[in-house]
């Protein structure tokens, strides 16, 4: 059985929720833009339930990773998931705060 990564991870946590706003979205329809009407639904999430935010990106080594939250610098795009990150848990907190998922 192949080892699952980061990523499988924490979709399988987290569970990304579907770009409804636009039917070609990256990252297999899970990816909500930087801009327009997209950035506005990612925004309200963020002010509503901020732990349902995450971030892709893009390192100064050019990989792509998903930090929890809101980010404004180095964006490239936002998930909008499921399930939020607790910080209290210990298993969210040592994976998914103290690190970023690496995203391809």
């Amino acid at each position: 059985m192949p080892r699952r990564t980061q990523y499988d991870l924490w979709f399988d946590t987290f569970e990304p929720q579907k770009n409804h706003l636009e039917e070609n979205a990256s990252y297999d329809g899970y990816m909500f833009e930087t801009f327009g009407k997209e950035l506005e639904h990612v925004l309200s999430i963020s002010r509503e339930t901020p732990n349902r935010v995450w971030t892709l990106l893009e390192g100064d080594n050019g990989k792509l990773y998903i930090g929890s939250g809101y980010h404004l610098v180095n964006r490239m795009g936002y998930f909008i998931t499921k399930e939020p990150l607790d910080e209290k848990n210990p298993a969210h907190y040592r994976r998914y705060v103290e690190r970023s998922v690496f995203a391809g």
